[in-house]
Order: C-alpha cells, then structure tokens, then sequence
C-alpha cells in the first residue's frame, strides 16, 4: 500500500503484480489500472554490488548497513544479519538533486502471513490502456520509477 502526498491531498492506492501472468495492478477502493510487465521478480535482499560498511543494534534486532551507488545517488540499506533479511530501513540520497527518499519498514516477518492481500479486487480486469486512478503527472512519475526500478 502506498500513501502519496501531493500538496495538502493524501492519495492512496496499492500496487499488485503477478509474475506468473505478467500483470501490474495499480488500484484504489473502487478504481484500477491494469497493465502487462515482463519483468522477473526482484528478490529483495542486498544488492551484489553493494558494500558491507557495519552491524547495527537498533532495540533488540542486529542488522547490516549495506551502501551501493547507483548513478549520482547513494544508496544505503538496512537489512536484518539473518538468512530472512528483511528490510529495517532504505534511504537513497541523490546529492546532485537535493533529493532525499527514505523508507522504513515496521513489524515486519518473513513469511505469508494472510495470503488474501494476493488477491486481485473484483473490479481489476483486462488491460487498461488509459488511466483510470491517476493524473498524467503521476502516470509519468510511475512509468519513471518503475523503468529505473527494473532496470
């Protein structure tokens, strides 16, 4: 699920994809754009070409800072020192742009704990070919992201 801000205005939405069919599903609560991807899916762990720097104790989890560079921007992660690795805590810094984006990640466990999150709403179906949920702007800035996260 994701929580966009633009300006005062809260948007939210949740993104859903299928690897076995090659879908995207980008939806609210009654709307959804669904399109075709070819990518594989990403295991998200640390990145190959990323840099042990320390192990950090932050309450009572152990976890790993790793940091990579990708272009102008650095990218340092925080991943449990288990064989889970689950991500603590992203925080890309792109100095160039004076931009910042930062994530963390709470409760989270290694496991499928409610496999109903998996499930496409009723209302998701075919190929969309224009946006139903989105402003142009925000189809850019998706189609932006997307290509750089795949890529």
């Amino acid at each position: 699920n994701i929580d966009d801000f633009e300006g005062s205005a809260q948007f939210k939405f949740s993104i859903l994809e299928d690897f076995t069919t090659g879908k995207r599903y980008f939806y609210n609560s009654t709307k959804c754009d669904v399109h075709t991807h070819k990518e594989s899916m990403i295991q998200w762990c640390v990145p190959k070409n990323a840099t042990f720097r320390e192990t950090v104790t932050i309450a009572e989890t152990k976890v790993n800072v790793w940091r990579e560079e990708y272009h102008d921007i650095r990218i340092d992660s925080l991943h449990t020192d288990d064989a889970a690795c689950i991500p603590v805590n992203i925080i890309a810094i792109d100095d160039r742009r004076h931009n910042v984006d930062f994530n963390e990640f709470f409760d989270v466990t290694a496991g499928i704990k409610n496999p109903d999150v998996f499930k496409v709403p009723s209302y998701c179906s075919g190929d969309s070919t224009t946006s139903s949920i989105f402003t142009p702007a925000q189809v850019k800035l998706g189609k932006t992201l997307i290509s750089k996260i795949v890529n």
